[in-house]
């Protein structure tokens, strides 16, 4: 209930941000946010193109557009947002890659999604160590998936409850998720 209380609070307050200045882009950018964690598909789009029409070249408001474009099936066109972001500035958070190694795994493209997974390398940030141990389990790779296991539960003791709610929130899509958990499960979770 926390978390739906919470984001009805960022919505009434990113609403209330455009409607203050229909002309600031992080409005714009925060009511498309909170629309993909409502599911809200059509005004999430119309946000996150008024967001970007506002300026294309903000890398941060591109590359997670980009992102979650590719999170809800619109991959071609947020990966090449996501491509756009990484050429005016290759220093983008490593968390980015997301994107493509849902694109790539969806498309059972696993070493490429382990390539992706593998530059997420922020301590403490359980995606990382969560996308290598799926790519590596649909691999057949089960020492390096269980080592990747081990690193994702020491960050998330309580993945095994409340991981596919977590997953959901960032892979949109719930075969995703559920592909990612076949994953896992081949890695030994």
């Amino acid at each position: 209930r926390a978390f739906e209380n919470n984001l009805e609070l960022s919505d009434r307050l990113a609403n209330e941000a455009v409607e203050l200045d229909s002309n600031c882009q992080y409005a714009h950018w925060a009511k498309a946010y909170n629309c993909y964690l409502r599911r809200d598909e059509k005004l999430f789009l119309e946000s996150v193109y008024r967001a970007l029409e506002l300026n294309s070249s903000n890398t941060n408001i591109l590359a997670t557009s980009g992102k979650k474009l590719a999170m809800i099936g619109r991959s071609d066109e947020g990966l090449e947002m996501l491509s756009r972001a990484l050429k005016l500035n290759p220093h983008i958070p490593c968390w980015y890659r997301s994107a493509p190694f849902i694109v790539h795994f969806m498309h059972q493209e696993y070493e490429q999604a382990l390539s992706e997974a593998k530059y997420i390398t922020t301590p403490d940030f359980m995606w990382g160590p969560l996308m290598r141990a799926a790519a590596y389990g649909m691999l057949g790779f089960t020492a390096e998936g269980r080592e990747e296991l081990d690193a994702l539960l020491s960050i998330e003791p309580d993945f095994r409850e409340h991981g596919s709610r977590a997953m959901l929130l960032l892979f949109f899509q719930p075969e995703s998720v559920e592909k990612v958990m076949e994953g896992l499960s081949k890695a030994g979770l």
